[in-house]
Parts: structure tokens; sequence; C-alpha cells
């Protein structure tokens, strides 16, 4: 419709323009001057009502109503129409690995659904606009959500732009984030200047079994990134991860992400053992301790789950990856029937259980910080 548009005017603008040179001529007649007089207002007319029609139904975006401007080709309107969908999904799955692990989805994922609900760029319709493609891109670089430096916003950029506010509005949303994220690391700082040092591993003189006992209850959450963070796993440590999945407040997906870390790191061969060394087949004593594990797994020991899946970096199996792997494992040491965890917990299982279950300690862990102290949050002064 813009080419149909574009050509009307063109056809009323030469002929205006051809009347108007004719009044130049010594023969010019009332009614050549009437003609121009028409063919002038006709064109003016033509040129304003593309401009309305193009902002009523043109679906433009937020860009201004142009006539003539460089189009995109195919290839770059379906380049565009990709991109965009693959930043949605990517925020979109960010975000729900997120909400199952209990952390706030990150901005990103906060703006594209605000920008999911403007109309103007039509994200959720599938026969896009190349001037709402566009729209979109120039308002994500307008937006420079991963610039921390907000002082210089890109005005530049709004030079095309027919409608600013949502420009602005999202602009001033990140510029918020920023902000509050400032004062969040002053927060963080101020703890830690307060407390001297996080690190808590003096703690474990007597061993890790011997501190875990000093707590008046089970800490769940410690728990879980102690037993199932195999990175660097010491013995000590492993020893400490089977006492945990020994005790019936464990948690169900405590007990199943120590069973799959347990599977790559000691019995899925090819694995390499905390030394770096290429493990054959765990240790018998090791292997003793893990199969009652899985039974009493299967058997419903763990009776409450209050932990969703994948919290560490566990790499989560499926039933039947696990299966494999003890498949390989008997083949190799000529053991046979050892039992298979069934019911694995994955990711998106809803918790059955309250997730302050149990004691709060002040204490985490993980391996590239050791034991800690957990940082209470932004209002650690109330929380104290």
């Amino acid at each position: 419709m813009r080419t149909v548009l574009a050509t009307i005017f063109l056809l009323s603008f030469f002929a205006a323009c051809s009347a108007v040179l004719a009044l130049f001529t010594l023969e010019a007649q009332p009614s050549d001057y009437a003609l121009a007089a028409i063919l002038s207002g006709l064109s003016a007319a033509v040129f304003v009502g593309s401009k309305w029609w193009m902002i009523r139904f043109g679906r433009i975006g937020y860009l201004k109503p142009r006539l003539f401007k460089k189009r995109l080709t195919p290839q770059q309107h379906k380049a565009l129409l990709a991109q965009s969908a693959a930043a949605l999904a990517s925020e979109a799955l960010s975000a729900k690995m997120q909400a199952q692990n209990n952390q706030t989805p990150r901005l990103g994922f906060d703006l594209r659904l605000e920008m999911s609900k403007l109309k103007e760029l039509g994200i959720n319709r599938p026969d896009r606009s190349s001037d709402e493609l566009l729209s979109e891109k120039l308002l994500i670089r307008f937006i420079d959500q991963k610039n921390a430096d907000r002082s210089a916003p890109p005005k530049k950029l709004l030079r095309d732009v027919r409608d600013k506010r949502e420009f602005l509005r999202l602009r001033a949303k990140v510029d918020d984030w920023y902000v509050a994220r400032s004062h969040r690391a002053e927060a963080f700082e101020a703890w830690e200047a307060e407390i001297g040092h996080q690190d808590q591993s003096h703690l474990l003189k007597e061993g890790w079994i011997a501190f875990l006992k000093t707590l008046p209850g089970p800490d769940i959450h410690l728990w879980h990134g102690i037993a199932t963070d195999f990175h660097n796993m010491s013995d000590d440590r492993l020893d400490a991860a089977f006492w945990i999945v020994e005790q019936q407040a464990c948690d169900r997906t405590t007990a199943s992400e120590f069973i799959m870390g347990f599977l790559q790191a000691y019995l899925d061969l090819g694995a390499s053992d905390p030394k770096g060394e290429n493990r054959t087949r765990a240790p018998d004593p090791q292997l003793r301790r893990f199969l009652p594990v899985v039974r009493r797994y299967n058997d419903g020991f763990y009776k409450a789950q209050s932990l969703p899946a994948n919290l560490h970096a566990v790499v989560l199996l499926t039933d039947a990856e696990a299966d494999r792997i003890l498949t390989k494992y008997e083949h190799a040491t000529g053991l046979r029937q050892l039992e298979r965890p069934r019911g694995i917990v994955k990711v998106g299982d809803q918790p059955t259980h309250a997730s302050d279950r149990g004691y709060k300690s002040p204490y985490d862990f993980y391996d590239e910080a050791g034991l800690h102290l957990k940082y209470p949050g932004p209002d650690w002064r109330q929380a104290g």
C-alpha cells in the first residue's frame, strides 16, 4: 500500500509542478491558475493523507511516516525476525530457570515482556512488518541495557522516532535498575566491612561432619551445596555428603542430585576424579556407601522436597542416562545388578514442602567460595 500511495503522490506532485510551471508562460490563462491551485492542493492532500494512513494502518512501529525510504531485503527481514524470536526465547528460558531456583528473573526478561505488550512492535504477530522490526532494534539500542554508564543517553537515535515516550520510559527503567544495583553493591560492601570477611573455613578444623553436627538443626540449603557440588570434592567433604544423604531430613532433591553427581564423577568411565586422574571404577568403600543411597531413594526414604532442581552446577540426568552409566560401569567392572535410581528430580518438578523447612544457619557453601557467611540481603541491618 505504501508503494501505491507513493506512486499517487508522485503523479500528483509532478502534475502540480507542471501546472505551476505553465503559469510562467506568456499565454497563462485564469483557468491555468485555478488548475495549478487545485493540483497543488491535491498533491498536499495526498501527502498528508498518506502520512495519516501510515500512522493509522501502515504498521510503521515507532518510526516517523516516510513515503520514501530504503526497504529491508527479504534476507534482512528474516534475519531480524529470527534475532527477535531468539532473544525472547533465550530470556524466557533464563527466567524460567531462575524462577525454578527461587531467583529473581533478570532485567532482560522483564524488558522483553514489556516490549511484547507494545502493539507498535507487533512482537506477538507472525507477520511483523519491517518497520516494526526496525523499531524494536532501535528501541534496544536506545535502552542500551548492558551499558552500566547511564550518564549519556544516545538521543541521536531518537531522530527517526515518531513517539518517544516508550523509548524514554524503558530507558528510565534500566537507569533505575542500575541505581538499585549500585545501592545493593554498597549494602554488600558495608556488610562485608562490618563482618571483616566471609570465609569460615576455620570452622572445619575438626572436619566437615564434626562441623555439621555442631549446628542446632538440619540446614537443608547448606547441606544441598555441600552434597551436590562435586567439583574438587575432597575425601572429607565426600564423607560429609554421604553423612547428609543418610539423614532423614535430607531433601529429596539433594539426594537425587547427589546420586547424579556421584554417577558422573565416580562411575561414568572417562570422568575425572578431584585429582584430575581418570577413574575406571569407584573405590569399593564408596560404592558400598552409594548403593544404599539409591535404595533409600527408590524406597521413599526422603519424604520432603523443599528445593527445586539444579540449584548448583550438577548436570541433570534422565533415568535413561543414569541407566546407561550404570550399564557401562557393570560391563567394565564385571559387577551385575546394580540398582537403578527411579524418579530422578527434573527441572520443573515443583517442591512439595516449604523452602524454609528446618534450621536456617548463617552459612553457605559452593566450591569457589568454600564455607562462608551467607549475605542476608540489602536490608541486613534490619535482618540482624
